[in-house]
């Protein structure tokens, strides 16, 4: 029933995903915790940021008791889109494992439900060119460069929020952060593949303010081999 041990203190769960969730919505969770210990444990909650609110019931957990961990997200203070990652730490009067941490993240998505049918109708629009880069076949250690060029063709400012990469591996930035309406950008990948050999498939979420379309995927795939000696 509590596979996660952290010292005496023993968890169902070490990490809890919220899911997706609108960035207007304040939402809740529970972890179930059990007291392995033949003393009262203590639990006390350190490193919460300010978008999360976590308390346990009971704040002292008996000897072979269950509590649970109540953690509560307003994703209107959180500031960012897409996936959202953090640790929090549990201080406890554990003789063996006195700090203990555990996991909390959320896929946060805007809210447009506000926007009336002609906030709409004048909102942004991203459009690419195309979402997909196939690099062919590389030497293992060439760096791949690329521009996913892409245009607002909607009637007020678009906005890019986030560019997050798939992995560390690929660095992406856009040219510019605000774009007017029937104007161009880029967003510039650069993908070192070092060490890497066989088929590659890398993504790069770009998350905007356009109400249609807030979330766009693009790839870059291809085929990495060893350098001829």
């Amino acid at each position: 029933k509590y596979p996660i041990a952290m010292g005496h203190l023993k968890a169902m769960e070490k990490h809890i995903y919220l899911g997706e969730i609108k960035s207007s919505q304040v939402v809740y969770d529970t972890v179930k915790v059990y007291n392995n210990w033949k003393q009262q444990m203590t639990l006390q909650f350190e490193q919460v940021p300010a978008y999360l609110e976590i308390h346990a019931i009971p704040a002292k957990l008996e000897p072979n008791q269950e509590g649970v961990i109540v953690i509560k997200l307003d994703a209107s203070k959180v500031l960012d889109f897409g996936m959202v990652n953090y640790n929090f730490g549990i201080r406890t009067n554990d003789n063996t494992q006195l700090m203990k941490s555990m996991g909390v993240s959320a896929n946060i998505r805007q809210d447009f439900s506000h926007l009336t049918e002609k906030e709409l109708k004048k909102a942004p629009k991203i459009e690419f060119e195309e979402v997909t880069y196939d690099f062919g076949t590389e030497d293992r250690g060439t760096k791949v460069t690329y521009s996913f060029k892409f245009k607002n063709t909607g009637k007020s400012d678009l906005k890019i929020l986030k560019v997050k990469a798939s992995c560390g591996c690929t660095a992406s930035t856009p040219s510019k952060e605000v774009i007017r309406k029937r104007k161009d950008g880029t967003i510039d990948i650069v993908f070192d593949t070092a060490g890497r050999v066989g088929a590659q498939h890398k993504t790069i979420t770009v998350i905007t303010n356009d109400p249609t379309n807030p979330v766009v995927t693009l790839h870059v795939k291809g085929n990495l081999v060893k350098p001829a000696e």
